[in-house]
């Protein structure tokens, strides 16, 4: 049972020491058998995995591209291929792994981003599942900036779209590689031909197809593989391979020469070779050349698949593990001094970068972290460059959707999470404190709206919770309007502004709404008027006495532009002592606070006191 399994995992991790532990191949899959029922034991092999992993068997690829398309889908595809988990989620009513967020669930989209860590043939594939919904995009583009390859699903009926174009360049501007999955195949309307010729009119001609759809629509049955030039057909969980149709060989043969064409412009003396027609490319250099090309950003892999029926997903999870760089064979991070630090496994120099941070309702504050350069441990000290205080890392832990694993090392290029930590999304923390990587850039956040808690008693709550929630997603910032006494948030859309709210009612029983905002308006005047302001008061004893002349007119600069408010003392002859001309400026301003016409403040208004009289006792 669930509970025997997480209770033996623990215990059988207790007893097998970490020496022992690290001396096992990464990938291998761990069973313990109790009487005839043989169980799997899946919290041991990811424990294993997080101390044994080195950072040359790391992929850090990111999912993008339009809502809808199939990311989450191609993600569970991947978990469940890869033994991760015993179903495909999110589909015939099995719960999905990553969407697991009760708003995702109700809206069907994903709204943060979520970590698939899939174990392929020797190879940790961090699989970053982000969200792509306008409102949510934010959290795209934090994803991208720690991964090495950029991965755009792209739907076989609509072809590229505008999210996926706004991705695809800000991906160029990360300079990272980048890869095509053409999804859901099998639909009817599906066209890989015309999906391709769209991306390449789109994105350049430097995109070219690895795979290729063996049939299309109903007839859609599996992948050709224009690298090892073989016909691939998924049969559950296992890849079969064949030989090629025949009825296939011909656009394949075609298809496979454009493919070498494409990734010799990787070797200039190759690539001579290839345009004189003196040789073509062995498969041997081809597949030499392929990592290269991809790592360089000198060739784009497209590949063919359908998440839904797993086809293709097998091919595409071995080129990530055989082609996509490593972090260490590209990544580098921009530092905010205009240096960049790279990720290298040579410096021991432990720097951690936050790329994001969650406030989860069962395990509270969670940090997922990079690690740039040396190893992290628990226990380990580092100091936050921003605000130069040490942050302790109790724990470390690999994440898979929800589901949390604790493990002893993370080494160079990894994606883990660390909880309790004090560090905001875009902190950098290292050993001395001093290295600060440069924060990447979010969408502008230009929807403005008013939230009130229905019961006044509970401003206090809503205020300290959308704080937290705009700490952990720089795309938010709240801010209190002292003129109307409003509670402003800035977001990028209006849904990211509805899921606050719901969250606020779930987590902490506040009902809040949004409402208008208010607007600030400012009076002035038109034209110069005079008039006699004259206050009388007798009490018994000493009285009150105040009598003056005001001219008010429009505040105009020489320049023609008007703004603000000035005070000029024109009395003279001692008509009001000078001890007195401070009192009727502050009366003016007072006054100005109110307004005369709305209620609003005045402005762009001068003010001169000409006249007047005073009581020597009573003024």
């Amino acid at each position: 049972s669930d509970v025997f399994q997480s209770q033996y995992v623990n215990l059988l991790h207790g007893i097998l020491s970490e020496k022992v532990i690290s001396q096992i191949m990464p990938g291998v899959v761990v069973y313990f058998i109790i009487g005839k029922s043989i169980q799997f034991c899946e919290g041991i092999r990811v424990a294993m995995l997080g101390t044994d992993h080195k950072t040359g068997n790391v992929r850090n690829v990111v999912l993008v591209g339009q809502g809808g398309v199939g990311k989450t889908s191609l993600a569970e595809a991947m978990l469940h291929l890869s033994g991760k988990t015993a179903r495909l989620g999110g589909h015939d009513g099995t719960k999905p792994t990553l969407d697991y967020d009760p708003e995702e669930v109700k809206r069907s989209f994903s709204i943060s981003t979520t970590i698939a860590p899939i174990d392929w043939k020797g190879t940790r594939i961090n699989v970053l599942d982000a969200p792509c919904y306008p409102d949510f995009i934010g959290d795209a583009f934090a994803a991208m900036s720690v991964c090495e390859t950029a991965l755009f699903v792209v739907d076989a009926e609509a072809g590229p779209q505008p999210t996926t174009v706004k991705l695809w360049y800000a991906a160029e501007d990360l300079r990272l590689a980048r890869a095509v999955f053409v999804n859901r195949l099998s639909r009817s309307e599906a066209s890989f031909t015309t999906t391709m010729d769209l991306l390449q009119e789109r994105f350049g001609t430097r995109l070219g197809a690895v795979t290729l759809p063996w049939g299309e629509g109903e007839d859609f049955d599996g992948i050709i593989d224009l690298v090892r030039m073989k016909a691939r057909h998924c049969n559950g969980t296992e890849a079969v391979e064949s030989e090629i149709p025949e009825e296939y060989r011909a656009q394949a043969e075609e298809a496979h020469d454009h493919l070498c064409e494409l990734v010799a412009e990787a070797d200039d003396e190759l690539m001579m070779k290839y345009l004189e027609g003196e040789e073509t490319l062995t498969q041997e250099e081809l597949e030499g050349l392929l990592s290269k090309a991809i790592a360089e950003r000198i060739f784009v892999p497209v590949f063919a698949g359908d998440c839904i029926k797993e086809q293709g997903v097998n091919s595409l999870m071995d080129d990530i593990a055989t082609y996509f760089p490593a972090p260490t064979d590209y990544g580098e991070m921009p530092l905010i001094d205009g240096d960049s630090l790279k990720i290298s496994s040579d410096d021991d120099r432990p720097v951690a970068f936050v790329f994001k941070t969650l406030a989860d309702p069962q395990q509270g504050r969670i940090s997922f972290i990079k690690v740039l350069t040396g190893t992290l441990e628990p226990g380990l000290e580092l100091v936050n460059a921003r605000t130069r205080k040490s942050d302790r890392l109790a724990h470390l832990y690999v994440m898979c959707g929800r589901d949390m694993t604790e493990v002893g090392h993370a080494y160079v290029g990894d994606i883990i999470v660390a909880p309790k930590l004090a560090a905001e999304t875009g902190d950098t923390l290292s050993i001395t404190g001093k290295v600060e990587a440069a924060a990447f850039k979010f969408p502008n956040s230009q929807y403005r709206i008013a939230i009130e808690a229905e019961n006044r008693g509970d401003e206090e709550k809503l205020y300290t919770f959308i704080e937290k929630a705009c700490k952990a997603d720089p795309t938010m910032s709240i801010d209190r309007d002292e003129e109307t006494g409003q509670t402003i948030i800035s977001a990028v859309g209006e849904a990211q502004v509805s899921v606050l709210l719901n969250r606020l009612e779930d987590r902490t029983k506040v009902v809040a709404k949004s409402v208008p905002i208010r607007i600030p308006y400012r009076e002035t005047i038109r034209r110069t008027a005079s008039a006699q302001g004259r206050h009388k008061k007798q009490t018994g004893g000493a009285g009150q006495y105040g009598d003056c002349w005001l001219r008010v007119e429009p505040l105009i600069g020489p320049d023609g532009t008007s703004d603000g408010y000035e005070f000029v003392d024109e009395v003279v002859g001692g008509r009001i002592p000078r001890s007195l001309i401070p009192a009727v400026d502050k009366g003016v301003q007072e006054t100005m606070k109110d307004g005369i016409i709305a209620g609003y403040p005045l402005t762009v208004i001068r003010v001169a006191v000409y006249d007047g009289s005073y009581h020597s006792v009573d003024s």
